[in-house]
């Protein structure tokens, strides 16, 4: 994609694979042991609601356990068009209302995600946030490719006054920082002008987020959201740690193989504007509030007692002590 100002607002890299529709763990083993069912938008809802077209389809289940309902929803993959994110955040808005009276708890399932739109991310991350908060913000490399990227997007048509004036505060900042000899230059908002997204709460309910050793990148960025503005206990293995965005500087003169490289670290926005003085993204992931590792012991039993635990701590937050 031709990188332009709006729509290098809209994309970050993510890695091509993993992204599966259906869980690793969804079989008929578990599907007779837990009786899902099937959680979805009809037709007839989505035009009634004013929307053209279909709705998307992704896996969301409901089920019964310790006499609690949960609704069980997936995010396969950030990796979708502008168009696409649109309609599925449309849908996942639609079926969040539609089971919040239904179910007593959700758990969210992004395991195995490899990341995508950064815009994306954050639009899904509104529906949970209770207020404003903060979203992605990245350091990108103090250098000149920076340098005539963000000149670049001034030869643009259509760019308001305030647009200009924001690339070139940006422009002076990385041109600062290049002249410093620092390697990073300042964090910068990867989706508006603001480092804060909207809050829309359209679930009000406990959240439990699912994640894993192959989420990352967006896959990264999603929880890092969700866990820094206390909207859902993160459930599994630590993220992979894939960081910021990348570019593809190739061929390589000999060898003629492909290489890319990492060129910014993105974090949690924070009010100060500032890189933080702990471990970012890059290379450490997002550690879960509660570990649980999936090996071949569940492989064998064909994620039963992966489910089953699970389950069990959603059903925790859904029956908070007194």
């Amino acid at each position: 994609m031709e990188t332009t100002f709006q729509n290098y607002y809209s994309y970050s890299t993510g890695i091509e694979r993993f992204g599966a529709s259906i869980p690793f763990y969804y079989n008929p083993k578990v599907q007779d042991q837990y009786n899902f069912k099937a959680a979805s938008i009809t037709k007839e809802e989505w035009e009634d609601a004013g929307n053209t077209g279909f709705p998307y389809s992704p896996f969301a289940m409901t089920y019964n356990h310790q006499g609690k309902k949960i609704l069980l929803m997936r995010i396969p993959s950030y990796n979708v068009t502008s168009k696409e994110a649109t309609r599925n955040v449309k849908t996942y808005e639609m079926l969040l209302k539609k089971y919040q009276d239904q179910v007593d708890v959700l758990v969210l399932d992004q395991t195995h995600n490899p990341g995508g739109s950064v815009s994306y991310v954050q639009d899904l991350a509104e529906l949970f946030l209770k207020s404003p908060g903060p979203g992605i913000a990245f350091a990108p490399r103090a250098d000149r490719e920076w340098l005539r990227r963000w000149n670049s997007f001034l030869s643009e048509p259509d760019l308001s006054i305030f647009e200009k004036n924001f690339i070139q505060q940006i422009y002076r900042e990385i041109d600062e920082a290049n002249d410093a000899g620092d390697f990073l230059a300042p964090p910068i908002p990867l989706t508006s002008i603001s480092g804060t997204i909207p809050g829309k709460y359209v679930w009000q309910k406990p959240v439990l987020l699912l994640i894993d050793e192959l989420c990352g990148s967006g896959g990264d960025a999603f929880p890092m959201i969700m866990k820094g503005n206390q909207a859902a206990t993160l459930w599994g293995h630590r993220t992979s740690g894939l960081g910021g965005n990348v570019d593809a500087i190739s061929p390589l003169p000999i060898t003629k193989a492909d290489l890319k490289l990492t060129r910014s670290l993105f974090f949690l926005a924070n009010a100060n504007d500032t890189i933080p003085d702990g471990p970012l993204i890059e290379n450490n992931g997002v550690e879960p509030d509660v570990n649980r590792d999936y090996g071949y012991q569940d492989l064998m039993e064909g994620y039963t007692s992966y489910i089953q635990d699970f389950s069990d701590y959603a059903v925790g937050l859904a029956s908070p002590a007194s």
